[in-house]
Protein backbone atom coordinates (compact mmCIF):
# COMPACT_ATOMS: atom_id res chain seq x y z
CA UNK A 1 0.00 0.00 0.00
CA UNK A 2 0.90 3.76 -0.66
CA UNK A 3 0.58 4.05 3.26
CA UNK A 4 2.41 0.91 4.45
CA UNK A 5 -0.85 -0.57 5.74
CA UNK A 6 -1.98 -3.85 5.32
CA UNK A 7 -5.54 -3.49 4.32
CA UNK A 8 -8.38 -6.04 5.25
CA UNK A 9 -9.51 -8.59 3.27
CA UNK A 10 -12.38 -6.62 1.58
CA UNK A 11 -10.53 -3.11 0.23
CA UNK A 12 -10.09 -3.57 -3.73
CA UNK A 13 -6.03 -3.41 -2.97
CA UNK A 14 -5.45 -4.52 -6.70
CA UNK A 15 -7.25 -1.76 -8.76
CA UNK A 16 -6.03 0.70 -6.01
CA UNK A 17 -2.08 -0.24 -6.69
CA UNK A 18 -2.77 -0.32 -10.52
CA UNK A 19 -4.16 3.59 -10.66
CA UNK A 20 -1.33 4.27 -8.54
CA UNK A 21 1.01 2.69 -10.52
CA UNK A 22 -0.24 4.15 -13.71
CA UNK A 23 -0.63 7.93 -12.28
CA UNK A 24 2.67 8.40 -9.82
CA UNK A 25 4.73 8.73 -13.39
CA UNK A 26 3.01 12.17 -13.22
CA UNK A 27 5.04 13.90 -10.59
CA UNK A 28 7.93 14.80 -11.94
CA UNK A 29 5.36 16.71 -14.90
CA UNK A 30 2.89 18.49 -12.03
CA UNK A 31 4.36 18.11 -8.64
CA UNK A 32 1.61 20.56 -6.59
CA UNK A 33 -1.24 18.24 -8.65
CA UNK A 34 0.66 15.01 -7.58
CA UNK A 35 0.67 16.01 -4.03
CA UNK A 36 -3.07 16.45 -3.82
CA UNK A 37 -3.88 13.56 -5.95
CA UNK A 38 -1.34 11.33 -3.20
CA UNK A 39 -2.91 12.72 -0.19
CA UNK A 40 -6.37 12.14 -1.20
CA UNK A 41 -5.21 8.66 -2.63
CA UNK A 42 -3.56 7.95 1.29
CA UNK A 43 -6.50 9.11 3.00
CA UNK A 44 -8.38 6.63 1.19
CA UNK A 45 -6.52 3.61 2.57
CA UNK A 46 -6.57 5.36 6.61
CA UNK A 47 -10.23 6.11 6.10
CA UNK A 48 -11.52 2.71 5.14
CA UNK A 49 -9.51 0.88 7.40
CA UNK A 50 -10.79 2.81 10.10
CA UNK A 51 -14.06 2.11 8.55
CA UNK A 52 -13.28 -1.36 8.92
CA UNK A 53 -12.62 -1.21 12.61
CA UNK A 54 -14.87 0.94 13.73
CA UNK A 55 -17.26 -1.86 11.77
CA UNK A 56 -15.44 -4.81 14.24
CA UNK A 57 -16.01 -2.93 17.48
CA UNK A 58 -19.33 -2.11 17.38
CA UNK A 59 -20.49 -5.48 16.35
CA UNK A 60 -18.47 -7.15 18.41
CA UNK A 61 -19.91 -4.79 21.32
CA UNK A 62 -23.89 -5.21 19.90
CA UNK A 63 -23.53 -9.03 20.33
CA UNK A 64 -22.10 -9.62 23.36
CA UNK A 65 -24.06 -6.22 25.24
CA UNK A 66 -27.07 -5.61 22.75
CA UNK A 67 -28.47 -2.62 22.64
CA UNK A 68 -29.56 -1.57 25.94
CA UNK A 69 -25.97 -1.93 27.84
CA UNK A 70 -24.52 0.35 30.71
CA UNK A 71 -23.77 3.90 30.02
CA UNK A 72 -19.94 3.19 29.21
CA UNK A 73 -20.53 0.25 26.48
CA UNK A 74 -23.60 2.53 25.18
CA UNK A 75 -21.02 5.44 24.68
CA UNK A 76 -18.27 3.08 23.17
CA UNK A 77 -21.20 2.05 20.62
CA UNK A 78 -22.00 5.98 19.91
CA UNK A 79 -18.37 6.46 19.50
CA UNK A 80 -18.31 3.39 17.06
CA UNK A 81 -21.29 4.22 15.15
CA UNK A 82 -20.25 7.98 14.35
CA UNK A 83 -16.70 6.41 13.17
CA UNK A 84 -18.02 4.23 11.14
CA UNK A 85 -20.22 6.51 9.00
CA UNK A 86 -17.92 9.17 9.28
CA UNK A 87 -14.92 7.01 7.94
CA UNK A 88 -16.89 5.01 5.27
CA UNK A 89 -18.07 8.32 3.80
CA UNK A 90 -14.88 9.76 3.96
CA UNK A 91 -13.28 7.42 2.28
CA UNK A 92 -15.43 7.89 -1.31
CA UNK A 93 -14.82 11.76 -0.66
CA UNK A 94 -10.99 11.31 -0.71
CA UNK A 95 -12.34 8.71 -3.91
CA UNK A 96 -13.58 11.75 -5.65
CA UNK A 97 -10.81 14.09 -4.67
CA UNK A 98 -8.78 11.57 -6.29
CA UNK A 99 -10.35 11.95 -9.15
CA UNK A 100 -10.68 15.39 -9.70
CA UNK A 101 -7.05 15.58 -9.19
CA UNK A 102 -6.21 12.98 -11.82
CA UNK A 103 -8.32 14.82 -14.47
CA UNK A 104 -5.87 18.02 -13.42
CA UNK A 105 -3.15 16.37 -15.36
CA UNK A 106 -5.21 15.83 -18.14
CA UNK A 107 -7.54 18.62 -18.36
CA UNK A 108 -6.07 21.59 -15.99
CA UNK A 109 -9.08 23.83 -17.31
CA UNK A 110 -11.55 22.09 -16.11
CA UNK A 111 -10.15 20.73 -13.12
CA UNK A 112 -8.68 23.67 -11.29
CA UNK A 113 -7.30 22.17 -7.96
CA UNK A 114 -3.68 24.59 -7.68
CA UNK A 115 -5.20 26.96 -5.04
CA UNK A 116 -7.04 26.40 -1.40
CA UNK A 117 -9.61 28.12 -2.66
CA UNK A 118 -10.10 25.61 -6.00
CA UNK A 119 -9.38 22.71 -3.33
CA UNK A 120 -12.31 23.48 -1.04
CA UNK A 121 -14.51 23.87 -4.04
CA UNK A 122 -14.02 20.04 -4.75
CA UNK A 123 -16.86 17.62 -4.22
CA UNK A 124 -18.33 14.38 -5.30
CA UNK A 125 -20.69 16.87 -7.44
CA UNK A 126 -18.06 19.30 -8.96
CA UNK A 127 -16.27 16.03 -9.93
CA UNK A 128 -18.49 14.72 -11.94
CA UNK A 129 -19.58 18.37 -13.47
CA UNK A 130 -15.83 18.72 -14.68
CA UNK A 131 -15.52 14.91 -15.76
CA UNK A 132 -18.95 15.37 -17.74
CA UNK A 133 -16.94 18.85 -19.23
CA UNK A 134 -14.11 16.63 -20.27
CA UNK A 135 -14.74 12.95 -20.73
CA UNK A 136 -18.59 13.24 -21.43
CA UNK A 137 -18.35 9.73 -23.34
CA UNK A 138 -16.15 8.24 -21.09
CA UNK A 139 -17.69 4.84 -18.68
CA UNK A 140 -16.15 6.37 -15.71
CA UNK A 141 -18.25 9.27 -15.46
CA UNK A 142 -21.24 6.69 -15.44
CA UNK A 143 -19.57 5.00 -12.72
CA UNK A 144 -19.28 8.35 -10.92
CA UNK A 145 -22.66 9.34 -11.64
CA UNK A 146 -24.20 5.90 -10.94
CA UNK A 147 -22.32 5.93 -7.54
CA UNK A 148 -24.17 8.77 -6.40
CA UNK A 149 -27.55 7.55 -6.56
CA UNK A 150 -26.52 4.05 -4.61
CA UNK A 151 -28.46 3.75 -1.54
CA UNK A 152 -24.85 2.34 0.26
CA UNK A 153 -23.65 6.03 -0.35
CA UNK A 154 -26.56 8.42 -0.13
CA UNK A 155 -27.74 6.39 3.36
CA UNK A 156 -24.22 6.59 4.44
CA UNK A 157 -24.15 10.20 3.38
CA UNK A 158 -27.12 11.33 5.72
CA UNK A 159 -26.50 9.27 8.62
CA UNK A 160 -22.69 10.98 8.87
CA UNK A 161 -24.62 14.35 7.96
CA UNK A 162 -27.02 14.13 10.96
CA UNK A 163 -24.15 12.19 13.64
CA UNK A 164 -21.79 15.53 12.54
CA UNK A 165 -23.80 18.51 12.39
CA UNK A 166 -27.12 17.56 14.11
CA UNK A 167 -27.69 14.68 16.94
CA UNK A 168 -26.81 11.44 18.80
CA UNK A 169 -30.30 9.57 18.15
CA UNK A 170 -31.73 7.60 20.97
CA UNK A 171 -32.78 4.20 20.66
CA UNK A 172 -36.11 2.15 20.32
CA UNK A 173 -36.22 -0.72 22.85
CA UNK A 174 -38.52 -3.13 22.28
CA UNK A 175 -39.68 -5.81 25.58
CA UNK A 176 -41.21 -9.42 24.30
CA UNK A 177 -44.77 -9.94 25.79
CA UNK A 178 -45.25 -13.53 24.80
CA UNK A 179 -44.32 -13.67 21.10
CA UNK A 180 -40.78 -12.26 19.66
CA UNK A 181 -39.58 -9.22 20.62
CA UNK A 182 -39.32 -6.50 17.44
CA UNK A 183 -35.57 -5.52 16.66
CA UNK A 184 -34.16 -2.52 18.71
CA UNK A 185 -33.73 0.50 16.52
CA UNK A 186 -31.85 3.65 16.26
CA UNK A 187 -34.07 6.84 16.35
CA UNK A 188 -32.33 7.38 12.85
CA UNK A 189 -34.11 5.76 9.97
CA UNK A 190 -35.10 3.39 12.14
CA UNK A 191 -32.40 1.96 11.57
CA UNK A 192 -32.64 -2.13 13.21
CA UNK A 193 -29.42 -2.43 15.58
CA UNK A 194 -28.22 -5.64 15.52
CA UNK A 195 -24.86 -7.37 15.01
CA UNK A 196 -25.62 -7.25 11.30
CA UNK A 197 -25.88 -2.76 11.41
CA UNK A 198 -22.51 -2.15 10.61
CA UNK A 199 -21.81 -5.46 8.54
CA UNK A 200 -23.82 -5.11 6.02
CA UNK A 201 -23.42 -1.26 5.08
CA UNK A 202 -19.67 -2.40 5.14
CA UNK A 203 -20.45 -4.99 2.48
CA UNK A 204 -22.82 -2.67 0.46
CA UNK A 205 -19.85 0.25 0.54
CA UNK A 206 -17.31 -2.28 -0.28
CA UNK A 207 -18.54 -3.23 -3.66
CA UNK A 208 -19.31 0.42 -4.66
CA UNK A 209 -15.88 1.31 -3.62
CA UNK A 210 -14.57 -1.95 -5.77
CA UNK A 211 -16.98 -0.56 -8.48
CA UNK A 212 -15.81 2.81 -8.86
CA UNK A 213 -11.89 2.09 -8.22
CA UNK A 214 -12.26 -0.66 -11.15
CA UNK A 215 -13.69 2.00 -13.37
CA UNK A 216 -10.79 4.57 -12.13
CA UNK A 217 -8.74 1.88 -12.94
CA UNK A 218 -9.54 1.18 -16.54
CA UNK A 219 -9.55 5.18 -17.07
CA UNK A 220 -6.09 5.40 -15.75
CA UNK A 221 -5.21 2.75 -18.18
CA UNK A 222 -6.41 4.52 -20.94
CA UNK A 223 -5.40 7.69 -20.15
CA UNK A 224 -2.36 7.66 -18.50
Amino acid sequence: MTTGLLMPADFPVGAYHAVHLKIAPRRTANEQVYNQFAGAWNAITYRYNAFAEYDDLFSASISKYGAGPPAEERYNQERDLFGFFNNGFSTFEAFFYSAFAAGAFLQPDHFPIETPQDQRRITAASTIVAYRAAFSSDPFLAALEAALKEHAYVEMRDIRNVLSHRSAPGRTMHVAIGDEPAPDQWKLENIVLDKTTTATRRDRACTLLTAVMEAFRRFANGRF
